[in-house]
Parts: C-alpha cells; sequence; structure tokens
C-alpha cells in the first residue's frame, strides 16, 4: 500500500510540478495592494469589508504565492479530503507559533487570510497555499509549514500518514484550476491506468507468496505438507474425493482403514472421530471381527498390545505438523505399515 502511494506521490508530484511551469501570457500589468495596504483597510475598517475591497484583498494574496500538495491517509487507510478542517489545524496558535519562530516572520495580515487549503477537484490531493501580499516571505512561510506538516508538529496528523508530493513548496503562476484539473485528468487515464496494472500483477504476486509464506508457517497439516516420511507409507487422500455424502464418505473411511481384512490395526487420530465414523468402524469391525484400537496418541496404547497395521488419520488444516511427527517419531521402533488417510 505505502509503495504505491510513493510511486503515486511521485508521478503526481511530477505532473503537477510541470503544470506549474505554465506561464499565462497577454495579462496587462495590474496592480496589487501591498501588505502594508492591505494591513491599513483591514484595520480601518472596523465592520464589514465591502466586496470590492474583499475581491482587491484576494486577487493580492493570490500573487505570488508559494504552495505545496499533501496526500492525507487516516488510521483507517481512507483518505482525508477536508481542506477547511485541515486549514484549522494549520492555523492553530501553536502551529503559528513554531512558523513564526522558525521564519522570524509574523504571518500577515493573518493566519485565516494567509494560509488557504483547497482540494484539486476529482482528486484525494490537498494543496497548501501561503500567500502574505510578499513572495520572499510566502517562500519561507511556506518552507516552514512544508517542515511542521512532515515532522508532525501539526498535532492531528501525527497518527495519519502524510504524503508530501513536492520536494519543496513551489512559487504558484497564475494558473487556472480547471487546467490543473485537465493536466491531472489526462495523467490520471493513460498512466495512472498503467501504473495501477503493473502495481496490481506485482501485488499478485506478492500476495500469493505472503499466503503461501503463512500456509507453510502454520502448525496445521495442510494439502501441500509432505505426510509420507517412507516410501512404504500409503497416503490416501479422501479430502479430493467428489460427490460423497457424510455417510458415503464415513463408509469409505472405515472401509480403507480396516481393509484387508484380519490383523490388529491402530487407528491414531490427534481429534476425536465423529460418532458416525466410530459407528462404521464398528460395524465393519464386527462383520470382518478384525480387532481395532483407536487411540490419540500412540503412548497412550497398551504395551502389551501388538499390531499388525497402523492408521493414521490427518484432517486437513486442524491436524497438526507438531503431533504428526510427535506419532511418526514414536512409530519408528514398531516397524509397522503405515496407512495416512486425509479428511476435510
Amino acid at each position: 500500500m505505502i509503495a504505491c502511494l510513493a510511486i503515486f506521490s511521485m508521478l503526481v508530484g511530477y505532473n503537477i510540478y510541470s503544470t506549474q511551469q505554465i506561464q499565462q501570457e497577454g495579462t496587462g500589468a495590474q496592480q496589487y495592494l501591498t501588505q502594508e495596504e492591505i494591513e491599513n483597510i483591514l484595520n480601518e475598517e472596523s465592520g464589514s469589508l465591502s466586496a470590492t475591497e474583499q475581491n482587491n484583498i484576494e486577487e493580492s494574496l493570490i500573487q505570488n504565492r508559494y504552495a505545496f500538495s499533501v496526500f492525507i491517509e487516516t488510521e483507517n487507510q481512507e483518505g482525508f479530503n477536508t481542506p477547511d478542517l485541515l486549514k484549522e489545524f494549520l492555523i492553530t496558535d501553536e502551529v503559528v507559533s513554531y512558523v513564526e519562530e522558525t521564519t522570524g516572520i509574523q504571518i500577515s495580515p493573518n493566519p485565516e487570510l494567509a494560509v488557504v487549503v483547497d482540494r484539486i477537484e476529482n482528486t484525494p490531493i490537498q494543496r497548501i497555499n501561503i500567500g502574505t501580499g510578499d513572495e520572499a516571505e510566502n517562500e519561507m512561510i511556506a518552507n516552514a509549514y512544508y517542515d511542521a506538516v512532515e515532522e508532525g508538529i501539526v498535532t492531528y496528523l501525527q497518527n495519519k500518514n502524510v504524503y508530501n508530493l513536492e520536494e519543496e513548496p513551489a512559487l504558484q503562476t497564475e494558473i487556472e484550476e480547471s487546467d490543473i484539473q485537465e493536466e491531472f485528468n489526462s495523467f490520471s487515464t493513460i498512466e495512472l491506468a498503467i501504473l495501477f496494472v503493473v502495481i496490481a500483477v506485482v501485488g499478485a504476486f506478492i500476495g500469493i507468496g505472503i499466503a503461501m509464506l503463512r500456509t507453510f508457517s502454520k502448525d496445521q497439516v495442510t494439502e501441500f505438507y509432505g505426510l509420507q516420511n517412507k516410501e512404504t507409507d500409503t497416503v490416501l487422500p479422501f479430502y479430493r474425493m467428489k460427490n460423497k455424502t457424510e455417510s458415503e464418505m464415513n463408509s469409505a473411511i472405515a472401509h480403507s482403514s480396516l481393509y484387508p481384512a484380519g490383523g490388529k490395526k491402530l487407528l491414531l487420530s490427534q481429534y476425536d472421530l465423529s460418532e458416525h465414523l466410530i459407528a462404521e468402524l464398528k460395524n465393519k469391525e464386527n462383520e470382518l471381527t478384525n480387532q481395532v484400537t483407536i487411540a490419540n496418541e500412540f503412548s497412550e496404547t497398551d504395551l502389551a498390545k501388538r499390531f499388525d497395521e497402523i492408521i493414521i488419520i490427518i484432517e486437513i488444516t486442524k491436524t497438526t505438523k507438531t503431533w504428526y511427527q510427535n506419532q511418526r517419531i514414536q512409530l519408528e521402533k514398531a516397524n509397522l505399515p503405515i496407512t495416512i488417510i486425509e479428511i476435510n
């Protein structure tokens, strides 16, 4: 997941960086308010600003902004896409104090106006913009915010996965949002499609590898586990039998366990056998006058008894490898034919 996001971040970062190099041409020289003029207007206006004043201030602060893009992933591995809420976290007293102490600059005209967070449409990426009306101050403050986000100064982000998509804040030109979105969309539909196909294929192989590793590392016996210790061992994979009812399966297991007729047989199973299977074994034992001993451990059997064959019942994904190997170690001295029956 993190590797995928890292690749995604590099490509998106490159896309946004290249987009930011586009310069609009043909725009006339327009006069914008200075920091001092903005502060004077705000100080003089005790009430609400007029629409014209508000517009002039916003346009002036937008000029020569520095910005950087982030992708935020919550504890639930979901994207955090709430720009207004992110802004509130960025203009807390704690964060503003860090930024101002780091830069030696008081954020002008105030953090609420200077810090703008927006989201690139139809993407999980948020952009943090810094505009104070002074290009040099914008750069310094933006870099301090970049570090605050990356180093966990923003308390809310400390337990989140935060990915800065650029190496450093970049100067923003007067690019329309639609231009950025168009670039991102063309990037998404072509390059991201290829990227995610590659990631999906690699992820599938990794997933198979992890699944196999987990399978072989578990103590439970699986269908891939090698049960045949000697060439004389007989392994009967009953779990592969098709179209058998439970009654038919129990009858088949009992038949194979007692075949051939005659002789004393020891049937070992780590777990107690089902009542139906025990009933089938007893029925066939009575018919054939076989003598069958059922036990959970070889060490539990009567020392005075001698057996002609050992039957080991293995329940796939239930019987443990440890139990099976313990029985095989104990049976080494017996030197008897062993039949291993695998069941579900």
